[in-house]
């Protein structure tokens, strides 16, 4: 390869190059990194009549190209570019402000699988208050009617109000509820 600068020239570019780069410092004196340079200097600054033109420009633009495949005794540090909001840039900003963005209830997932924890627990209660008056036993037939119906009645009390249902707190007080009047219901008389 027939370089077009002078040896003498060579190194002032080199020493250029050098103090171009601060605070990076790049290693010269591998061969792996000079042959690199030289095979794309080769390809891409050498002219038509075989002369490979080493200029400051072009040995900083070869460095800066292969600059993560070259050995560095300092390695350059990464110049991240700050980052520019829509405003400005000149754009409008489409977004809502923090404070006035309110998610739609519909969507909250979190607060949604919460509910539908809490509907079930109060379900599965409410499933107990059923079984514990289905499995009440009276003295008599008639007994156990007559006390499965005030059960009824307490368990009817408790969810009054609809169709919402109850906390898992209020139908665990109504199973407490039905649980104590079960056991003072059977010594009392079913006449």
């Amino acid at each position: 390869m027939k370089i077009k600068q002078t040896p003498q020239e060579l190194e002032k570019i080199q020493a250029e190059v050098a103090k171009s780069l601060e605070p990076a410092v790049f290693a010269w004196n591998l061969n792996a990194n000079i042959q690199m340079l030289a095979g794309y200097a080769g390809t891409h600054f050498t002219t038509n009549d075989g002369l490979t033109d080493l200029s400051f420009a072009n040995v900083r633009k070869a460095i800066l190209a292969l600059k993560d495949s070259l050995v560095w005794t300092v390695p350059p540090q990464s110049q991240s570019r700050p980052v520019y909001g829509a405003e400005q840039r000149g754009l409008k900003n489409h977004a809502q402000p923090r404070e006035e963005y309110k998610p739609d209830p519909s969507k909250d997932v979190r607060a949604l699988a919460k509910k539908a924890a809490l509907t079930e627990a109060s379900e599965s209660i409410l499933g107990d208050c059923v079984r514990a008056i289905q499995d009440y036993r009276g003295k008599t037939h008639a007994g156990s009617e007559k006390g499965r119906a005030v059960l009824r009645g307490i368990l009817d009390k408790g969810t009054a109000g609809g169709a919402v249902t109850p906390t898992p707190a209020e139908a665990l007080h109504i199973l407490d509820k039905i649980r104590e009047r079960s056991r003072t219901l059977y010594d009392e008389p079913s006449y």
